[in-house]
């Protein structure tokens, strides 16, 4: 498991499951191009202290040096992972990326699910059509919220 584009990310389903009183959510590491698990942990909250030891772990293995990484909370914890693996690039992860532009969507818009499906429809046409992302939501019949400004520069 070389670890060539990895996922980092909470799941709140499989935790619920257990029956431990501090178990909150696990913490997955999937290496991409395998579609393999390199590592399930139990945290108790999804603060970055308690995923440290599991990127320790990965670093320590022979031969996992990730040259892309993808997480639900990039670019918070930059240092920590850059600690790790330098030459690694960071990215937030596509569902987190486009979640963060939908929450500045007015949800009670009558576009709305239009502008959320465009969006996701020109989103996965494997980034041919990126600058389509932009042009979607600029003509997506004023569903932005022009006050929100929480996320601008972030993804």
């Amino acid at each position: 498991m070389k670890g060539g584009h990895i996922s980092l990310d909470h799941t709140f389903k499989v935790a619920k499951n257990i029956k431990e009183a501090d178990v909150y959510a696990a913490f997955n590491v999937m290496v991409n191009e395998t579609q393999e698990i390199a590592g399930t942990y139990y945290v108790s909250s999804t603060a970055s202290n308690e995923i440290v030891h599991a990127i320790e772990s990965l670093a320590h293995r022979l031969g996992f040096t990730p040259t892309d990484l993808y997480t639900d909370t990039w670019p918070a914890d930059t240092s920590m992972f850059k600690f790790q693996w330098p030459k690694c690039a960071g990215h937030l992860g596509i569902f987190h990326w486009m979640h963060r532009i939908t929450k500045t969507l007015f949800p009670t818009h009558t576009h709305f699910n239009a502008a959320c499906a465009e969006l996701s429809r020109v989103v996965f046409d494997v980034r041919l059509h990126l600058p389509l992302c932009f042009v979607c939501l600029v003509e997506s019949h004023n569903v932005i919220r022009s006050n929100d400004t929480s996320h601008r520069g972030t993804c």
